[in-house]
């Protein structure tokens, strides 16, 4: 029980904020209806201690981040074998004919602000050798082309087929502000001299998809040639989960009466989307992330539950784009039309009886009325469920 404690919750509490105000024996019976809710929450977990987090997801940690607050990161990594990559083979023909196709639209470079691997797939040379960049402030990615020939992950060379690997680099951005991604290029003479290159902020790029691989291709000199340098490119950037109780019931704590995941929204700037998972509960509810909102009346019935039994962990019940959701801060918050009136519960604060919690979107619900202590999923926060 120490170690459930350790690693817990967090409540919502009950004050003239989070509740309508619609007559003193209303605010009495919702005043109740949080208090038993906080008793039982604590006689089956146990006493929760002040500096508990209720966001368990792996890629934060239980210390809040905020935006701006250190400088990206770039770091160098091995590509592993080449068995782990054939697709490289696969996708060659299709990407290079789409970075080349006038028909593939130029927009704005989709990653600003993001966590991915990136990974040089092409490199064309325009003269004798030539060296070409992506950076972001001091670090960058440079590939050359030689002799008309390209540097690429996938290579034919004098009539055979090789996968040429080197590395790749791992990027984040997703909460950093006060940088600036750039592309250049270089003459045969650059000799690693980086006052050489000529650089050009990074504004627009070609985005497109091969057999589910996402793909940029950049323009580095200037000529609207998107073939300079194409990477392929993993998005990797944070996801949660929230799993809430709606207020319906004091006993299972099951935490499915609504599942939803919030989760980049693919080839698009900074954006997000969320999806409706599961609703276990029976009461109406509105579901706001960031400055979105969601109602399931809207498309559901409100006294019927949805895939929390026999779940189906793949579903979607609804989806939607969201604006101001910010990975860090957890702006979410779920109005429950209870029996006694409207509750307000919004992410809970560290140290209190949670409404609501995060965690990867790895971690399956539990089925109706299956406790989450009983799952053990949230002792062990960080390990993806097999």
């Amino acid at each position: 029980m120490t170690a459930i404690l350790s690693l817990g919750m967090a409540v919502v509490s009950c004050s003239k904020s989070d509740l309508y105000e619609e007559g003193a024996a209303e605010k009495a019976q919702q005043a109740e209806t949080v208090a038993k809710y906080k008793e039982a929450f604590v006689k089956h977990f146990g006493e929760i201690a002040p500096n508990q987090s209720w966001d368990f997801t792996q890629s934060f940690g239980q210390g809040a981040r905020t935006r701006g607050a250190n400088d990206p990161t770039w770091t160098q990594k091995q590509y592993g074998q080449q068995k782990n990559y054939p697709h490289i083979a696969q996708d060659y023909e299709e990407a290079m004919n789409l970075a080349a196709s006038s028909d593939v639209p130029v927009v704005e470079w989709p990653f600003e602000y993001a966590e991915i691997n990136l990974y040089p797939f092409y490199s064309q040379a325009k003269g004798k050798y030539t060296y070409f960049f992506l950076g972001l402030n001091n670090n960058e990615l440079h590939v050359n082309a030689k002799d008309d020939k390209y540097y690429s992950l996938w290579t034919k060379a004098s009539g055979t087929e090789n996968l040429n690997f080197n590395t790749y680099r791992h990027i984040n951005t997703y909460d950093k502000s006060g940088f600036q991604w750039w592309i250049g290029c270089a003459e045969p003479n650059f000799k690693n001299d980086m006052s050489k290159v000529t650089k050009y902020n990074l504004v627009n790029c070609k985005c497109f998809i091969v057999n589910e691989h996402t793909y940029v291709a950049f323009d580095c000199n200037d000529d609207n040639d998107y073939r300079d340098l194409i990477c392929w490119v993993e998005d990797i950037t944070p996801s949660k989960r929230y799993m809430v109780e709606d207020l319906g019931g004091d006993s299972d704590f099951d935490f499915n009466d609504i599942v939803f995941d919030v989760r980049p929204k693919s080839g698009k700037k900074n954006k997000y989307e969320c999806l409706v998972r599961a609703m276990g509960g029976t009461l109406d509810f509105t579901l706001k992330v960031g400055n979105t909102t969601w109602k399931k009346s809207k498309d559901f019935t409100v006294t019927e539950m949805y895939n929390t039994k026999n779940p189906d962990y793949a579903d979607v019940l609804a989806r939607f784009d969201v604006d101001g959701w910010v990975p860090s801060q957890n702006k979410v918050e779920v109005t429950v039309e209870g029996k006694n009136g409207q509750f307000i519960l919004p992410f809970p604060e560290d140290g209190t009886v949670p409404f609501m919690m995060a965690v990867s979107v790895a971690k399956n619900w539990s089925e109706e009325f299956k406790s989450v202590m009983d799952l053990n999923w949230f002792i062990t926060p960080d390990e993806v469920d097999e």
